[in-house]
């Protein structure tokens, strides 16, 4: 009983870390998106 709840608990921390790493990564890529766009229009 105890591992099953260990496992589990384990199986819920990794889902919400890869949502999490999910959400950071596409806020990085909005944000470099966004930067490159500033870059741009300054150069032309």
């Amino acid at each position: 009983m105890f591992l099953e709840k260990l496992v589990s608990a384990l199986f819920t921390s990794v889902f919400y870390m890869m949502i999490i790493a999910r959400v950071i990564l596409q806020a990085l890529v909005h944000v470099c998106l966004s930067l490159c766009i500033k870059l741009s229009s300054f150069t032309c």
